[in-house]
């Protein structure tokens, strides 16, 4: 028996309907697996804890950017 939750009509939840002639860059975003976005979101991560170190380094309020 079928199953009746997902019709054979449905695209996956992976993928999206992207027209040809879409020009790169533009339009919907194609779905990651979840190891991808682990994978970059990784050294994002990285990147964000050295800033707020950084922020929590230099101390906090307006004044600390000053000379930057």
């Amino acid at each position: 028996m079928a199953n009746p939750r997902k019709s054979p009509e449905q695209p996956s939840r992976r993928t999206l309907d992207v027209p040809a002639e879409a020009p790169a860059g533009e339009g919907p975003a194609l779905r990651m697996s979840r190891k991808d976005y682990e994978a970059a979101l990784r050294p994002l991560h990285v990147e964000l804890v050295k800033l707020q170190r950084w922020v929590v380094h230099r101390g906090a309020g307006d004044h600390s950017l000053r000379g930057l």
